[in-house]
């Protein structure tokens, strides 16, 4: 197989896109980069070794930790996901869970929230958001599910734990919302 292109062609290719790069420099928090999310609101949220990074098309605004800007453990953010109700959820190296109060524009560490997590060490599993119902329902590999609920303002979260409940083993190989708004959850030990 044979293909022609001209000179012609390829320019008119790379004129069609406009191309971008953003370092340190230009107030990326810093230049490694694990994930990239757009929002619903047009917002690019960027994870890095060292922080967040929201980018509006125009400037870079930066979440590090730093007590007074971020209740956070570890600096090094995994992923960025967004809930049915516009807040985000960020997952660190560490394997916590954040939430970002869009209205706020605060930060709540979620494990605060679960007191049979307290003084215990944890790692996020699997997180399932639910469109029907705006509710997270997040694993706590080897403890537990937790629902956490919230609304589209700046309203706090609020927990639903199922750790120790002997319904709902404390490790869930899949989760999932039907059309209807149900929720399952199959557990490692054959439980659903």
């Amino acid at each position: 197989m044979h293909l022609d292109i001209s000179n012609d062609d390829i320019s008119t290719i790379f004129t069609r896109y406009f191309f971008s790069t953003y370092t340190s420099l230009d107030g990326l928090v810093h230049n490694n980069i694990l994930d990239i999310y757009t929002d619903s609101r047009g917002f690019v949220w960027i994870c890095t070794w060292n922080g967040i990074s929201r980018f509006g098309g125009y400037h870079f605004k930066n979440y590090c930790n730093d007590p007074d800007n971020l209740p956070v453990q570890h600096n090094r953010f995994t992923q960025v996901m967004e809930d049915a109700n516009g807040h985000l959820w960020f997952q660190t190296y560490d394997g916590h869970l954040y939430r970002f109060n869009r209205f706020t524009e605060q930060f709540e560490s979620i494990d605060q929230l679960v007191d049979q997590l307290a003084g215990k060490s944890y790692r996020i599993g699997k997180v399932l958001f639910c469109h029907k119902t705006g509710t997270v329902w997040v694993e706590f590999q080897d403890n537990g599910v937790v629902c956490f609920s919230g609304s589209k303002n700046s309203s706090p979260l609020t927990a639903h734990s199922f750790i120790g409940n002997r319904q709902i083993d404390s490790a869930v190989s899949f989760m999932c919302e039907t059309v209807d708004g149900a929720v399952w959850l199959v557990c490692d030990r054959g439980g659903v």
